[in-house]
């Protein structure tokens, strides 16, 4: 039951619903808390992204927070890295610009241990906006430049674009 609220929050989300994901994913958060695990913290970064859709920065940040503690206590790296991510993309579109590339710099010496390729690109997308937004054009172009030649290596013509 749990895992079909979350569904539904995804499908709303990705549909532009966001309210209506927040509240299929409150119903798949209270039905899988007592189970914990990687559902339910999965669910609580779920909420971070519905969050930051809505430029809701606290909220997402607090539900980021939540999930990156229950997926570093069930040794979830891959998931870890994706929600510090996330974090990052929060401080960075809320203009916590430090705090912003720290987190995804963390981010990306992480999926770098993994070789978590997408994350890797993705991180230095999120990262070279960041230096892009504090003024450092030559090193967010390196970013961007790194960023795509992984897109592209992937084949990912979404983040290609």
């Amino acid at each position: 039951e749990g895992l079909t609220f979350s569904n539904l929050g995804l499908l709303l989300w990705q549909t532009g619903d966001f309210q209506g994901a927040v509240s299929y994913y409150d119903q798949a958060r209270s039905r899988l808390a007592k189970a914990g695990g990687i559902a339910h913290a999965r669910v609580l970064n779920n909420l971070g992204l519905c969050y930051i859709s809505m430029a809701e920065y606290a909220k997402a940040r607090g539900y980021f927070a939540l999930a990156l503690s229950e997926f570093q206590q069930r040794h979830s790296p891959r998931d870890s890295v994706r929600t510090r991510l996330n974090l990052g993309r929060t401080d960075m579109l809320d203009g916590r610009l430090k705090l912003a590339r720290r987190t995804l710099e963390q981010a990306l010496d992480e999926a770098a241990r993994l070789r978590d390729r997408s994350a890797i690109a993705d991180i230095r997308n999120n990262l070279g906006q960041t230096l892009w937004k504090q003024g450092l054009f030559p090193q967010a172009q390196v970013q961007f430049q790194e960023a795509l030649t992984v897109d592209q290596t992937l084949g990912d013509k979404r983040s290609i674009a």
